[in-house]
């Protein structure tokens, strides 16, 4: 931790791995089990795992300090790796549900306050909130700083999106894979 104040957050790391990854487990300097979970694994040309990128849990970490953290070869350990948990376009904890929309781009059209039953998305708006917008540029001999547009844009929600939900024991997420201009 370089900050001068306790922190506390995911911790994200390369390890490099010598045969099978299911055979690794975290732990701390007592040698007692850390919940991890792998994000992705890359391969050696013969196929085998060179490294995977783990996440982790920390809290408490003290200020301008560290902890150290040893990924250990263990027996009958279960290695978490993230898995496609569900097919619906919406993740969910005890305070939020978020709810995306392939048909427009993988955009999100939900933000769901579950504690205040609130929605933070304006549901008359036919945009997603998080829409983006590709002007193409015009002709014309102006100063740099003035932009002149040709009037027509290109939305990302004019594209479909790929989206899928991956959970593990530490996260959830949707990735959202989408064509766009």
């Amino acid at each position: 931790n370089a900050l001068p104040w306790l922190r506390e957050g995911l911790v994200q790391s390369w390890i490099q791995v010598e045969g099978e990854i299911e055979s690794y487990g975290l732990v701390n300097p007592e040698g007692e089990a850390i919940p991890y979970e792998i994000d992705r694994v890359d391969l050696n040309p013969d196929g085998t795992p060179a490294r995977a990128l783990a996440i982790w849990p920390e809290s408490n970490l003290l200020a301008t300090g560290y902890t150290r953290r040893a990924f250990k070869k263990r027996d009958h350990y279960q290695t978490p790796f993230l898995k496609e948990t569900q097919r619906q376009p919406w993740i969910e904890n005890e305070f939020l549900r978020v709810e995306v929309d392939p048909a427009r781009g993988g955009g999100i059209v939900s933000i769901f306050d579950k504690e205040t039953g609130k929605e933070f998305i304006n549901q008359k708006h036919t945009l997603p909130a998080n829409n983006l917008f590709l002007l193409n540029e015009g002709v014309g001999d102006d100063p740099a700083w003035r932009l002149l547009t040709t009037g027509d844009p290109q939305s990302s929600s004019d594209y479909t999106a790929e989206v899928k939900s991956l959970g593990g024991p530490i996260t959830h997420r949707l990735v959202i894979k989408a064509q766009g201009p």
